[in-house]
C-alpha cells in the first residue's frame, strides 16, 4: 500500500463526519450566544457613554450619540476578538487594525442602513407598530452582523505553528510517524487503512481534518484514537502532498503476516 495508491480512494470531499457536523452546529450556536452577550453589554456601554457625554458633559446629542456608538463598536470588537472568535483569530496590531476597519465598516453599514430599510418596509409600507418593527429590525441586523463577522471579519487565519514539527522537512520522520500507526488488514473495515488497534479509518480522520476539525475534537469524537494517530494522518497527508518525493509505502498487515 502506498500513499499514491491511497490518494484516489481517500479523495477528501470537503464533507464532515456526522459527529463533526453536529459539533460545528454546536460551535456556531455557542458563538452566536457569545456574540449576543457581547452585543448586550455593548448596548449598556453605548447608553452609559451617551449619558455621560450628554447628561454630564453636555455634548450635543448627535455628537454624543456618534461617540457612544463608536465606543460600543470598539468594545464589541475587542471582546469578539478576545472572546467570541478567540479560537480562530490572533490579536496583533498588524492583523487587528484591518480587522477592526472591516468590523467598523460592516457593523455601521448593516446596523444603520439595515435598520432604516427594514423600518421603512415594516412601518412605512406594512403599517406595523414601530416598537415591534424596531425589535425585529434589531434582531435581523444582529443576525446579519453575526454572519458577516463569522464569514469575513473574523475569518480564520492560518497558523503554521499549529501542527509544527521539528522534522517537517525530514521525509523519513514523516513516513515513520504514519507507518507506526496506519495499517491495512483485509479483515478490518474491508481492507480500508485504519489506525492500529482501532476500526477508525484513515479516510474518516482525513475528512475531519479537511473539514477544519482540530485534533482535540477528533480525539473527543473517536475515543479509541490516540494523539499520535491524528499526527500520523497529518504526516501521511504531508508525505502524499510532497510531489517531488518518491512514493512512500505504508505497512500491509496481511503481507507482514506471511
Amino acid at each position: 500500500m502506498t500513499t499514491q495508491s491511497l490518494l484516489p480512494e481517500l479523495e477528501i470531499e470537503k464533507v464532515s463526519t456526522p459527529a463533526g457536523g453536529r459539533r460545528r452546529t454546536r460551535d456556531i450556536l455557542l458563538r452566536w450566544l457569545k456574540f449576543n452577550l457581547v452585543g448586550g453589554i455593548g448596548i449598556a456601554v453605548q447608553f452609559a457613554a451617551l449619558f455621560v457625554l450628554k447628561g454630564i458633559f453636555h455634548f450635543n446629542y448627535l455628537a454624543a450619540t456618534a461617540v457612544a456608538v463608536e465606543a460600543a463598536v470598539v468594545h464589541n470588537f475587542v471582546w469578539h476578538e478576545q472572546f467570541t472568535w478567540c479560537d480562530r483569530v490572533q490579536a496583533s496590531w498588524r492583523r487587528s487594525l484591518p480587522r477592526f476597519a472591516r468590523f467598523n465598516l460592516t457593523t455601521g453599514a448593516v446596523s444603520i442602513l439595515g435598520n432604516l430599510a427594514l423600518m421603512n418596509v415594516m412601518v412605512g409600507y406594512g403599517g406595523m407598530n414601530y416598537l415591534l418593527a424596531n425589535a425585529l429590525a434589531i434582531a435581523l441586523c444582529s443576525l446579519a452582523n453575526f454572519l458577516v463577522s463569522e464569514q469575513w471579519v473574523f475569518e480564520e487565519t492560518s497558523n503554521p505553528q499549529r501542527y509544527h514539527s521539528s522534522n517537517v522537512c525530514n521525509r523519513s520522520a514523516l513516513v515513520n510517524k504514519y507507518e507506526e500507526r496506519i495499517i491495512r488488514d483485509p479483515q478490518i473495515c474491508g481492507g480500508d487503512p485504519v489506525f492500529k488497534g482501532t476500526r477508525v479509518t484513515l479516510r474518516t480522520v482525513l475528512a475531519s481534518l479537511a473539514a477544519g476539525d482540530l485534533p482535540e475534537a477528533i480525539l473527543s469524537d473517536f475515543p479509541a484514537l490516540r494523539p499520535e494517530d491524528v499526527q500520523a494522518a497529518i504526516s501521511f497527508a504531508a508525505t502524499s502532498a510532497a510531489e517531488d518525493l518518491p512514493v512512500a509505502p505504508t505497512p500491509d498487515i496481511a503481507h507482514q503476516a506471511r
